[in-house]
């Protein structure tokens, strides 16, 4: 998979960096001095003043119509604006949610009940949670465009990042119902439906278009070809394509920390959470709720339109 990855990219992937592209031309332009040239050379239909442009070439391009800030990066202090940090914060706490929920789930469904799971066995759980991932690919793909194009970024980040008080809620509701009758009853899986439509929506902000860091050119030509709400948010605030590199960097920084963190402080609050019976075994949702209400305050910070 990865070899293929490779050659995948080695071959059908553009070179999008201006800095590149103008040196890869000025090598060519070197190795052939001549490429501008033609029968004609020595009698050109403009002034001599203007014989030497290569007019509609690549290079020329590049050194009349693209600014300085998409050849030379700024330096780094000057990356770190407020909305850069914004950005960067709703990638930290997607990052958060993301594994806490991927993390209770197995958690929660393999529990027994009465230590407040749902005692799902093996073969239901893998189930469950490949049947929801086949619908989740396909809803990703139809869904996303449409709502974007609706609502806008910002506002389908709010919606999005408020699922996600939906989705830790659900899991003391399923134990709660799953205790009442001792097993897991149409109402559980009622609320099990629900919770994983809303984390659904909740994916949208930092799923697998996460690692597609095109262009907002591409946003324009396929819209079915889109990076998550929060990378659109880090890419847009990059004040030349010199800088993507730059800031895409902090964005999978801030994202592989978190995500490294919150597993282990997921888990082991889970565990203490029913060792102690803390809140009746609930903390640890209850603390998964007040971050996915600090989420929510943070998007609403988010610009409310792309402008590059």
């Amino acid at each position: 998979m990865a070899f293929g990855t490779f050659l995948y990219t080695y071959f059908f992937l553009q070179e999008s960096l201006l800095s590149a592209i103008k040196r890869n031309t000025e090598v060519k332009r070197a190795s052939s001095p001549m490429q501008c040239e033609g029968p004609d050379a020595t009698a050109p239909i403009l002034s001599s003043g203007e014989s030497n442009v290569c007019y509609g070439t690549l290079e020329s391009l590049i050194e009349n119509h693209v600014s300085p800030a998409d050849l030379h990066p700024p330096p780094f202090r000057a990356l770190l604006t407020r909305q850069l940090l914004v950005a960067l914060m709703s990638i930290g706490f997607i990052a958060f949610i993301d594994q806490g929920f991927g993390v209770l789930l197995p958690l929660m469904l393999s529990t027994s009940i009465p230590l407040g799971g749902l005692g799902f066995d093996p073969y239901t759980i893998g189930m469950t949670m490949g049947t929801w991932g086949l619908l989740n690919a396909g809803f990703q793909v139809f869904a996303f465009p449409k709502l974007f194009h609706r609502l806008g970024p910002r506002n389908l980040c709010v919606m999005c990042f408020g699922c996600s008080i939906v989705t830790f809620l659900a899991f003391p509701l399923m134990n709660i119902f799953a205790k009442q009758t001792g097993m897991v009853d149409y109402r559980v899986w009622g609320v099990l439906i629900l919770q994983l439509f809303s984390f659904s929506f909740v994916f949208m902000t930092y799923s697998m278009w996460n690692s597609c860091l095109t262009s907002t050119s591409i946003l324009r030509s396929n819209e079915s070809f889109m990076p998550g709400c929060t990378q659109l948010f880090v890419m847009d605030v990059a004040p030349g394509r010199a800088s993507i590199g730059a800031v895409n960097g902090l964005s999978q920084m801030t994202s592989s920390i978190v995500r490294t963190l919150a597993p282990t402080f997921t888990s082991s609050s889970f565990s203490l959470s029913v060792q102690k019976q803390l809140i009746g075994g609930y903390l640890v949702y209850a603390m998964l709720v007040v971050i996915s209400l600090s989420s929510v305050v943070i998007a609403t910070l988010l610009p409310s339109h792309l402008h590059n």
